[in-house]
């Protein structure tokens, strides 16, 4: 009676594990978070829109790049720079990854 109720242990333990696990892995399954990113499209080499008309630039491939390491999605907003502050404060885009440095202004 006692390996009956060990055994029986084990596989209530097994199954609690294998659902666990197919939890976490349908979890991550699940859609990416997406982030839209402000880029000045006339700020070649580090943005700017290629000539298919996509998004393009150094600093186009490195967000890419660490969207791609933490695992969510980005979608390049091309922005005029003279908006681009006020867009993100409108929270219409998430991020600036642009050539944007802090200055005294």
């Amino acid at each position: 009676m006692k390996r009956n109720k060990s055994t029986f242990v084990n596989i209530l333990l097994i199954l609690t594990f294998a659902l666990l696990i197919g939890g976490i892995v349908i979890g991550q399954a699940q859609e990416k978070k997406v982030y839209i990113n402000g880029i000045d499209p006339d700020f070649p080499p580090f943005a700017y829109v290629d000539k298919d008309g996509n998004p393009a630039g150094f600093d186009v491939e490195a967000v890419d790049w660490i969207a791609q390491e933490m695992g969510f999605e980005v979608k390049h907003q091309p922005t005029a720079w003279d908006t681009i502050i006020p867009t993100l404060n409108a929270k219409k885009i998430d991020f600036i990854a642009s050539g944007l440095s802090f200055t005294e202004e």
